[in-house]
């Protein structure tokens, strides 16, 4: 805690109850993901039906990207997460009395869209809260976290597949009532995004537009490891609700160590190389799932993934936290997951129709060799993104 101080300062109390608020809901959100992805592909016997849940999770999100960002950069961003949770409580409670494969795709829509807006609003306050020279061990905290959140999230949604739904509903809104209380604004977050257009927004969009294509395809082909990982396990080898939480499980783990490898290695990382290089691998292990029988193997290769895309996410993260202004961070996060995310709600569907005409382990193996190839312009696009924000603040320095 005394390392966080320095670089939290006299918020220190309050930001990292907004970091557990912020955890609690993402793990609950694993609880949610993990239960009924299962229980879809084994009540309905269809991959398609299960590959929707990542869907709407995604399309959640981006309906409400645009009046979200806005909201961020113009008023409080505390008292915004505050009424987000409330709502994502009353959400998740409708559960107790609607249980239909269309209740659950609604409240996974309403309840992806409330956490992302919850999300969203933390990191706009790490770039008000955090130093610009401790961004980058701030961002391996709450990567670290969020591999906790991760792992807990899908051993506890694995347990309640056994359990039953009641408990599982019960939980989350119990959890969601204790992030609420964490959440309640302590103090005003000052965004002043009153005095700001959208024109300075675009402007460092088309600085890192090249990357943004590339995540926006990287994302749309990842999605398939959530799309077909339950089918994978319970419908081409037959294996219990115990190994997918196993086969889920490796990738927090990783995301948890890479974390603690970013913090270590403090200051030197080669972002450029460390995308390139983790998208080759992602992309290589991604290929190799859907033909490896030997499933104690999967939770290794999974993990691997995870590491990777840890540092992948910090490096990524650090360069543009501090590439985009205070005021205007809301607004870019709008807009910039349009890009990063917004190839993911269109391929999950694209991926779960093709289930139903291809051997679906042939196309997640196809997927995963695409996005290696694109470890080179993956490269490219950072390093070049890398040394406008090097030489913009080294011209603000100057002036």
């Amino acid at each position: 805690m005394s390392q966080d101080r320095q670089y939290l300062g006299p918020n220190t109390s309050k930001y990292m109850g907004l970091l557990i608020s912020r955890n609690l809901l993402r793990l609950i959100s694993f609880i949610f993901y993990v239960f009924f992805i299962w229980t879809v592909v084994t009540k309905y016997h269809s991959v398609f039906l299960a590959g929707m849940i990542p869907a709407f999770s995604m399309l959640g999100y981006l309906l409400v990207l645009i009046p979200e960002g806005h909201i961020l950069d113009t008023r409080s961003r505390s008292r915004t997460i505050f009424i987000s949770v409330a709502a994502l409580t009353v959400t998740y409670a409708t559960l107790f009395g609607f249980d239909s494969l269309f209740d659950i795709y609604a409240v996974d829509l309403v309840s992806s869209a409330l956490t992302w807006i919850i999300s969203d609003s933390f990191h706009s306050l790490t770039k008000e809260m955090v130093p610009d020279e401790h961004l980058q061990k701030a961002i391996s905290t709450n990567q670290m976290a969020t591999g906790v959140d991760d792992i807990v999230g899908i051993l506890v949604g694995g347990l309640f597949i056994y359990i039953g739904m009641f408990f599982m509903v019960a939980t989350l809104v119990s959890v969601s009532l204790l992030s609420l209380y964490l959440a309640r604004p302590r103090f005003r977050s000052n965004p002043g995004g009153e005095k700001t257009s959208f024109r300075g927004v675009f402007s460092i969009i088309r600085k890192m537009y090249p990357f943004m294509v590339i995540g926006f395809v990287l994302n749309g082909l990842f999605i398939a490891i959530d799309v077909y990982s339950s089918g994978l396990i319970y419908m081409i080898y037959g294996y219990p609700p115990l190994y997918y939480m196993l086969f889920l499980l490796g990738f927090p783990v990783g995301v948890l160590l890479g974390g603690i490898i970013v913090m270590k290695l403090h200051g030197k990382i080669n972002e450029p190389v460390a995308v390139g290089l983790g998208i080759l691998i992602v992309g290589t292990l991604m290929s190799v799932i859907p033909f490896n029988s030997i499933v104690a193997v999967d939770p290794f290769l999974t993990a691997s993934m995870g590491v990777v895309a840890s540092i992948v996410n910090i490096a990524i993260g650090t360069i543009i936290i501090r590439a985009v202004p205070n005021e205007l961070t809301g607004r870019f996060n709008a807009f910039a997951t349009i890009f990063f995310a917004g190839g993911s709600p269109l391929m999950a569907v694209v991926f779960s129709a093709l289930a139903g005409l291809v051997y679906f382990p042939y196309v997640m193996s196809v997927a995963g060799l695409v996005a290696a190839i694109l470890c080179i312009p993956g490269y490219l696009s950072v390093k070049g993104m890398k040394w406008q924000v090097a030489a913009e603040t080294q011209e603000s320095t100057v002036s």
